[in-house]
Order: C-alpha cells, then structure tokens, then sequence
C-alpha cells in the first residue's frame, strides 16, 4: 500500500513546533518561535491566519473562550483570534531576559 504525501500548508515557518487541534473551533494551531508567530488553520476552508506575537512564543493552547493561551518569553499571554490583540497575563523570571519557554500543553483536567 503507498501513502502519498500533500503539501496543505506552505508556511514557510523557521521554526514550528507545538500543533495542537482545537475541537471547539476545528483548526490546527502552531508556532513559529524565531518569527514570533502563532498560526491557525481551518482544514476545511485552507484558510490560514498568522499572528504577530512580538516575542519568542513556545506553545499556544486552545481556551474555553475560543482564544488561545500562549507561553512566550518573558511569559504568559492570552491571544485574541478576532482582534489580533496579546495581553500579558503573568510574567516569569523577567530579571532573566534570554529565558524563554519552548513547549507546552494541557493536560485532560486543562492544567497548563
């Protein structure tokens, strides 16, 4: 039996990491953590939507609210899907600036 591959998605990203399939809004989500971007796409439409994040940005996790939860470097953020807007939530070791976070998800209780 051969498999064939497609190329669904030219992102063109540097480096991608942390897919994560968000049920409630059916879309894969990525970052690109040396361009700062977090990335959606709708499997159903091959529509994509890149966001600017502003700094290295290590996961983004899907939230009850439909937006996203993204750990990035000099912390945690939420990400507004519509508006495009990044809100600091908690900051981490902010004396350490080279730090940064690389991975994460939630667990089944929605633990981060």
């Amino acid at each position: 039996m051969a498999n064939n591959a497609e190329l669904i998605i030219a992102a063109g990203a540097t480096l991608a990491e942390g897919p994560v399939w968000g049920v409630q809004a059916q879309l894969l989500y990525w970052v690109d953590i040396v361009e700062h971007r977090v990335h959606a796409f709708d499997p159903h439409t091959g529509e994509q939507r890149s966001f600017a994040v502003g700094q290295y940005v290590g996961a983004a996790v899907p939230r009850q609210s439909g937006n996203l939860l993204l750990a990035v470097q000099h912390g945690f953020a939420t990400l507004d899907l519509v508006s495009g807007q990044i809100e600091m939530i908690a900051e981490v070791e902010p004396e350490l600036q080279d730090n940064r976070f690389n991975d994460g998800k939630c667990d089944p209780a929605g633990r981060f």
